[in-house]
């Protein structure tokens, strides 16, 4: 069975690249073949050559734009476009076991001059199955109930929250993924400063590409 993931975030910088490659990483020694698709990334290519690097088969981004900033001003400054639609019919066919997608900034990111986002773009590309990233700090319990209230059709669809870092002088850091869970009823992922996988994370993989 091939499942399509896409990893979206509460806002931008927050892990989502270093939760995608885990992910990946963690599916290929599960003996998937896997493919990871930025399909837009602007100030530069690294986060989908990184994706690429991880993956079986290469899946190129569909638009890459100069400019660090929000993809709809970097469109702007650049004399270009973007076309929601068209980034859709790209999506990549390959014969994969695992196709993750990792959309660009937060999920209400702007990314055209109509004001859609990643959530239009989302619906758009219609994943079975999405995680939820967001920074370990203070603040998160906000921040994530603030993105499931917005986006209650994406609500069913997520699978777990992975909650990325933490600043041990943080005092919010030790409580919030068991606060999270259960104020969502979610399974959340937790992701410590190392190249470790969350255990719930390997098991929901194997159960996802493998049926068990």
């Amino acid at each position: 069975m091939s499942v399509r993931l896409a990893v979206v975030a509460t806002g931008t910088g927050v892990g989502k690249t270093t939760t995608a490659l885990a992910i990946l990483r963690a599916a290929k020694a599960l003996g998937c073949r896997v493919a990871g698709w930025k399909p837009l990334e602007t100030g530069g290519t690294e986060d989908g050559d990184a994706l690429q690097a991880a993956s079986d088969v290469r899946c190129p981004s569909a638009v890459l734009l100069d400019d660090p900033v929000s993809p709809h001003l970097a469109a702007r400054r650049a004399g270009r476009s973007i076309d929601l639609d068209a980034i859709a019919s790209a999506a990549p066919r390959a014969a994969v076991d695992l196709l993750l997608v990792e959309t660009a900034g937060g999920l209400f990111s702007p990314l055209d001059e109509r004001g859609r986002t990643n959530a239009e773009l989302l619906a758009a590309l219609d994943p079975g199955a999405v995680v939820l990233v967001a920074p370990n700090r203070l603040g998160v319990l906000h921040d994530v109930a603030a993105v499931l209230r917005a986006a209650p059709t994406l609500r069913a669809r997520i699978v777990a929250l992975a909650l990325t870092g933490g600043d041990p002088a943080d005092r919010s850091a030790d409580s919030n993924a068991d606060e999270l869970a259960r104020l969502h009823a979610l399974a959340v992922w937790t992701f410590p400063t190392t190249d470790a996988s969350p255990a719930p994370m390997l098991a929901w993989l194997r159960a996802a590409v493998r049926g068990g």
